[in-house]
């Protein structure tokens, strides 16, 4: 019918896409939190804080002037998405974030798993292969972690120039070859 069941407010924009596990829905907003809430009712299951999410950018961003000014990045528009991964142990909730960090949280607690620390913010979202993660970050490196502790499997680094650096996109993943795009 297209008539609001209703609605949820946070602190921030939301800029992450949103998904959905058992009747909670997982999203990003830029007031520093991702939030779990319930599909039926809209109520609160709970919010995990990271270390903070902001607008991306350099110092002399492209070349403009003056070339020692910070700039925001207008092409950064979104927060990393959150993804479930689910075993036969464990079913967690993973996404990035602008405190650089990609962190892995119980679907049904919040409960930090494990984090991973990268070089740069991230707001690529990540993609889920078998027991691995892949996710890409403004330090324009991708990483392969271990779904279930978080550790690197291994990572790889793309060039770099000022105001195009970094991975924003999700890769694809076949036939055991990780296909993605980077700035």
């Amino acid at each position: 019918s297209g008539n609001l069941k209703w609605k949820f407010k946070t602190g921030g924009a939301i800029h992450s896409s949103l998904s959905i596990f058992e009747n909670i829905i997982y999203f990003g907003s830029f007031d520093g939190y991702y939030y779990a809430v319930n599909t039926e009712n809209g109520k609160l299951i709970w919010k995990f804080k990271t270390g903070g999410e902001h607008w991306l950018g350099e110092i002399g961003m492209w070349g403009l002037k003056p070339e020692t000014q910070y700039m925001e990045d207008l092409w950064d528009f979104y927060l990393s998405s959150p993804v479930v991964y689910q075993n036969k142990k464990n079913t967690l909730v993973v996404f990035g974030s602008s405190d650089g960090n990609v962190y892995a949280v119980n679907v049904k607690t919040g409960k930090s798993e494990w984090k991973f620390k990268t070089n740069g913010p991230v707001h690529g979202t990540p993609v889920m292969d078998k027991n691995k993660i892949y996710i890409g970050g403004w330090d324009a490196v991708l990483y392969t972690l271990n779904a279930e502790t978080g550790k690197e499997i291994w990572r790889f680094a793309t060039t770099t120039q000022t105001g195009f650096k970094g991975i924003q996109s999700s890769v694809a993943v076949a036939n055991g070859i990780v296909y993605f795009g980077a700035r």
